[in-house]
């Protein structure tokens, strides 16, 4: 059995959030003296049960940041509320909730540098874009094409994961 203690703190997703994209990233502070074992539990019901993640993990030797962050690396359903709790050694955070939207593309990323359609760019360019405060991680998709055919010409498509999280 777990215990909650006023000590593990879960920054994000705020308790009840409702406008969380497809891909969600947790991260809770890290107590003085917490053991570098940690799990978190991902469900659709309320009680936990039927996990969709499962994940037990530890820190490496050499994290030495104040707060944890963890990205499951699944997509999410949109418009689907999922429950979840972190365990930190034998304190658990609660069970808290989040909703995700309707993944309406109209709320993007703004991009800084390179500008769209800037010409003469590096053949090995710096992508600049607005941080936005709750993401651990972006999805940064490059494409030979600027029109409907964009998918069908990437040339780049990985993720880019923030200082801490995984």
């Amino acid at each position: 059995e777990f215990s909650t203690r006023s000590g593990v703190e879960v920054i994000r997703p705020v308790d009840g959030n409702s406008d969380i994209g497809e891909i969600v990233g947790i991260k809770w502070k890290k107590e003085q003296g917490d053991d570098r074992a940690y799990r978190v539990i991902i469900s659709k019901e309320s009680d936990l049960s039927n996990t969709i993640v499962d994940d037990s993990f530890e820190l490496p030797e050499d994290h030495d940041e104040e707060d944890v962050s963890y990205a499951p690396g699944i997509t999410l359903e949109k418009s689907t509320t999922y429950y979840y709790e972190v365990y930190v050694d034998d304190y658990a955070s609660g069970i808290r909730s989040f909703t995700t939207t309707d993944f309406n593309t109209s709320e993007q990323t703004v991009a800084i540098s390179p500008s769209n359609g800037e010409a003469d760019t590096s053949h090995r360019p710096t992508f600049i874009w607005e941080e936005e405060f709750d993401a651990l991680m972006y999805w940064v998709q490059v494409s030979t094409s600027n029109n409907d055919d964009f998918e069908s010409n990437i040339v780049y498509d990985e993720p880019i994961y923030l200082s801490g999280s995984g």
